[in-house]
């Protein structure tokens, strides 16, 4: 089906270009893009889209400000250390600013699970993750030290160190999301969170040394 006319004229002709600044459009991918040599980041900001239009991108993203969206499409994330640049950084999804942004239909994996690595930082609140997948993270998948954001549907496959997901902060909601081959499946730190119909699968054989399926630290938390 074609676009409407008004959402035709809120997408942007601009090319998604390495350490681009995306703001208040809609923007596709319209190729694969490597920009693991970059010297920025690709920042989405301020209601802007990138649609990553089912294409693969290398690097790092940061949603900042306030309602950006991810969605769509594959991301190769960088080890912290190999890179020598200023994209040297752990996390390969950052989701801060004000927050009420929205990380979807995303396939974030790291090729190798040597050294370092989170599959998205959620630093700020009331964020959407949804029907993502997090493969071979070196760390965890998900980690969350923003108040208030819900993660639905979202999978979370294999870490060499840490969990699946990890809730450091208050309030948020946890809704249908799977992991498995983990030392923990799901650690909450945090206060008040709510987790309903969530899945720690194990690990299909006794090799690993997983601790936990749900590690439980905070208080007022309910399962």
């Amino acid at each position: 089906t074609a676009d409407s006319p008004e959402l035709q004229s809120h997408r942007s002709n601009d090319p998604v270009t390495c350490g681009s600044t995306l703001t208040g459009k809609i923007y596709t991918l319209s190729s694969d893009l490597d920009c693991s040599n970059a010297t920025a980041p690709i920042t989405i900001r301020d209601r802007a889209v990138l649609d990553l239009n089912n294409r693969l991108y290398v690097g790092l993203i940061i949603l900042d400000g306030r309602r950006a969206q991810l969605r769509n499409g594959t991301i190769e994330c960088i080890l912290a250390g190999t890179n020598g640049g200023p994209l040297d950084d752990e996390r390969c999804v950052r989701v801060e600013g004000e927050g009420r942004h929205t990380v979807q239909n995303v396939f974030i994996k790291y090729e190798s699970m040597d050294g370092f690595g989170i599959g998205i930082w959620v630093l700020s609140d009331n964020n959407f993750l949804a029907n993502n997948t997090f493969f071979r993270t070196p760390d965890t998948g998900v980690f969350v030290i923003g108040n208030k954001n819900i993660l639905r549907q979202n999978r979370a496959i294999i870490s060499n160190l840490g969990a699946g997901f990890y809730i450091g902060a208050e309030g948020n909601q946890l809704i249908d999301n799977y992991a498995t081959s983990h030392h923990a499946g799901y650690l909450v730190d945090g206060e008040n969170n709510l987790l309903i119909q969530n899945v720690d699968a194990g690990v299909p054989d006794d090799i690993s040394a997983t601790d936990e399926g749900f590690g439980i630290a905070g208080s007022g938390n309910r399962l």
